[in-house]
């Protein structure tokens, strides 16, 4: 079974990449518009038909959000970009958030988490914004969303690392703390670990549910 290439999202649709259908496994579910800061946007998660979307998020990155988001200064490689979009929904999720402008769709940041191999129930996240688009709340309701879906998705715990002198990412922790999901910090010695304790429902906190 296949779902048509035309992907219908709550608040628009747009004609994907011709050569992929949506995944059968696709957990539509997630498929959320949301008002964050007044601001209206669709969280969803990522799927093969975003590559060029996913391209033209990763080239508004300066060198700074590179190096706070993969700890290297070196771009990614456009070819390489599909690994942040054929995901398992299981082990691997990611969510966007996408807006529109003059009538086409943009993905102006992206949540995930990962499972190791050799742990199970907690997962490493990661979170990006594009820098057009930073300082809006957009990360931490991104954050927020994300920790929503993993506990649903029976994860107990997620951790991110950060480094010293990512002083947005460290407010952003502060934010969910302060919205009510737990964490404790682990100093590795090259970053932070911030771990966050999934055992209880995650509240809303940094964004509506336009729906």
């Amino acid at each position: 079974m296949v779902v048509g290439i035309d992907f219908q999202m709550p608040g628009g649709s747009y004609q994907s990449d011709p050569d992929y259908v949506l995944p059968e496994n696709y957990p539509a579910k997630y498929v959320k518009k949301v008002v964050a800061r007044g601001r209206a946007m669709t969280f969803r998660p990522v799927h093969p038909g975003d590559n060029e979307l996913m391209i033209r998020l990763y080239s508004a990155f300066s060198k700074q959000t590179i190096f706070h988001r993969f700890f290297t200064s070196a771009r990614i490689p456009p070819s390489k970009l599909s690994r942040f979009t054929n995901i398992d929904y299981v082990r691997h999720m990611a969510i966007v958030s996408e807006e529109t402008k003059d009538g086409a769709p943009m993905i102006t940041g992206s949540a995930r988490y990962n499972t190791p191999r050799d742990e199970e129930g907690t997962a490493e996240m990661a979170i990006v914004i594009g820098d057009p688009w930073q300082g809006n709340g957009i990360g931490t309701a991104l954050l927020n969303y994300l920790l929503i879906v993993a506990r649903d998705c029976g994860f107990k715990s997620v951790y991110g690392l950060v480094h010293y002198d990512n002083s947005a990412m460290v407010k952003t922790f502060e934010a969910v703390r302060a919205g009510g999901v737990p964490y404790h910090t682990v100093d590795t010695g090259t970053e932070l670990k911030f771990i966050l304790n999934l055992e209880n429902p995650v509240p809303v906190f940094a964004f509506n549910y336009a729906e």
